[in-house]
């Protein structure tokens, strides 16, 4: 397992001196690339340009948790550094199901990487095309990309916890804080795997915990189905 200050610094860096390829943050994504070598944990992209590491678990037929964080623009430094520590903390963990670090693509405003996955989840829409990601037409396709949960985790000082998600998750969330959160259900629909964000205090400590306790829950409800 990759050192944990080392990696993160070179992250920071790749981060706050960026250096983008058509509107791409090649910097940070070369260097997630010589992490997971590193780790020697699977490095793949998709055909939507995201970025997925990953750490099996230990049933191979449920599908992995994403820590999540936007690759290619410079506001969720917070959240980058967040799903860095989180999942480094979960290669410790021997869960049923297997752990994703994932960057999703994006360009200026637009999370394209998200929308693309999302959207892959409806066979009646078209996808619709990004000229930044195009470089990335050959590789595997995004709809293959399946996952249990998706969690966003920034660890940030503010008075509270402010959680927001689906509220399967919402509740996994709440029996783990040992403190008030501040929680509200989010107005848009999943397509494919329930999602939450978690911001504040604690996030870290809180999100590391309710991806194990969703592991334990979605290998218990698959028990029930054998």
């Amino acid at each position: 397992m990759a050192d944990l200050e080392p990696t993160l610094e070179r992250f920071r860096n790749a981060y706050d001196s960026p250096e983008h390829q058509k509107g791409l943050n090649v910097s940070l994504r070369k260097a997630l690339r010589l992490y997971a070598s590193a780790a020697r944990l699977d490095f793949i992209q998709d055909n939507a340009g995201n970025i997925h590491i990953w750490k099996h678990g230990r049933d191979p037929d449920l599908a992995n948790i994403a820590i999540a964080f936007q690759l290619d623009e410079n506001r969720s430094k917070a959240a980058c550094q967040s799903a860095f520590r989180v999942f480094h903390e979960l290669q410790r963990e021997n869960l049923l199901c297997g752990v994703t670090l994932l960057g999703w693509s994006s360009v200026g405003d637009e999370y394209v990487g998200r929308h693309l996955w999302e959207s892959a989840g409806l066979k009646t829409r078209n996808r619709p095309l990004n000229a930044e990601v195009q470089q990335f037409s050959g590789f595997a396709d995004v709809s293959a990309f399946q996952l249990s949960a998706v969690f966003e985790v920034a660890e940030e000082s503010q008075e509270q916890l402010q959680v927001e998600g689906d509220r399967i998750l919402i509740e996994q969330v709440q029996k783990l804080s040992s403190s008030p959160i501040s929680a509200k259900l989010s107005p848009r629909k999943r397509l494919r795997a329930p999602e939450v964000c978690l911001r504040g205090p604690g996030a870290e400590r809180v999100g590391c915990e309710a991806i194990k306790a969703y592991s334990r829950y979605i290998g218990a409800m698959f028990d029930n189905f054998d």
